[in-house]
């Protein structure tokens, strides 16, 4: 069944739009049509081609119009003014460095700078809602103010897209597919020489960029430069930038950043070389915990406390009719008993004169 969209209505009749772009006047068989409608034609129609003055024309492309706006209106405003959700971060490594998230249409919803400089960048940046090309190109220029990049051709601008599910939209791909031209074309505008180099990370770059405490294109170049026989490790290009510090270890940077820029998948290459990357410096280790080292104390014997309590005098025997004495009192002073004059101590009587030894006196 034909179906059409009603633009006007007079009465018992009705102009209606059918597909093709062709107008139809139609005799309506209820009243409950009205403008904007979608309706079945009824079968048979009556037709008729109308031939629309000007001002006819002009009115009926109002209406169309109203139409159109009302019901487009919603979707896009949620596609084209409202924010979505963050589908990939954007590393963007320039010394100082910035993380940007973006949405499906390319526009920077999040972004967060690395470090003091990379937050004094960042105010200097107006950020929400713009194309992160646009966005990165300020970002070049208000360093280039603030004196951290020169803007010629021997510095470079490293990004890194890192989806944050496993796939990028195919919108939002095409998009980082163009994005080292678009930011290389804004550079050009603020007479801006600095190369822009674009590399597809993953989650696996991206998390071990996050325990060696480097942006992911630094991990990136790190570990193309193990794969190419360069001796380099992460503590060479934590104080220094790796675009310097690969030629100064021997490594061939253009090659390198080549490589890096076709690869897009990193796990089997971090598993390979992660002795490489997870070992450190065994001299700054070792005089780290020399340093740390303390000489051991000898262990002190334990210090003897005296007693609190008071010494317990010993018990003595009880005599014959003597009470146990209470808590708290003395036991009584013993006597030595009375000495008989002429007796020894403890032996017999002294003899009288005359008298033997071993007599009893009488």
């Amino acid at each position: 069944m034909e179906k059409a969209l009603v633009l006007e209505v007079s009465g018992d009749r009705a102009t209606v739009l059918v597909a093709g772009g062709e107008f139809r006047q139609i005799r309506l068989d209820r009243l409950d049509v009205h403008v904007g409608q979608e309706i079945a034609l009824p079968v048979p129609v009556e037709q008729r081609t109308i031939r629309w003055p000007a001002f006819r024309r002009m009115r009926l492309a109002a209406v169309i119009a109203a139409v159109l706006v009302a019901v487009l209106m919603p979707v896009g405003y949620f596609q084209f003014i409202r924010p979505g959700p963050v589908l990939a971060y954007v590393d963007v490594d320039l010394n100082p460095n910035l993380e940007l998230g973006i949405e499906a249409w390319g526009r920077v919803v999040e972004a967060r700078g690395i470090g003091q400089d990379g937050e004094a960048v960042l105010q200097g940046v107006s950020w929400r809602g713009n194309k992160v090309d646009t966005v990165i190109s300020e970002v070049v220029r208000v360093s280039k103010d603030k004196g951290y990049v020169t803007g010629d051709a021997e510095s470079y601008v490293l990004i890194t897209v890192t989806p944050k599910d496993r796939e990028l939209p195919r919108r939002l791909d095409d998009t980082v597919s163009r994005l080292a031209a678009t930011v290389s074309q804004e550079l050009k505008a603020k007479s801006i020489q600095t190369p822009v180099k674009v590399f597809r990370g993953d989650s696996d770059l991206k998390k071990k960029a996050e325990q060696l405490g480097l942006t992911p294109g630094k991990v990136a170049l790190l570990v193309e430069a193990i794969e190419s026989g360069v001796k380099i490790s992460p503590e060479d290009v934590k104080s220094e930038r790796i675009t310097k510090a690969i030629p100064k270890a021997g490594g061939k940077l253009d090659d390198l950043l080549s490589k890096a820029e076709q690869r897009k998948t990193w796990a089997k290459l971090l598993e390979k070389h992660k002795d490489v990357i997870d070992r450190r410096d065994d001299k700054k280790d070792t005089a780290g915990q020399e340093r740390d080292a303390k000489p051991a104390t000898p262990a002190s014997k334990p210090v003897q406390k005296p007693d609190p309590k008071p010494p317990q005098l010993p018990q003595l025997p009880l005599r014959p009719g003597q009470r146990p004495l209470r808590p708290g009192l003395k036991p009584p002073e013993q006597k030595p008993p009375e000495q008989k004059p002429g007796v020894k101590p403890g032996g017999n009587p002294a003899p009288k004169p005359g008298q033997k030894t071993g007599d009893k006196p009488k």
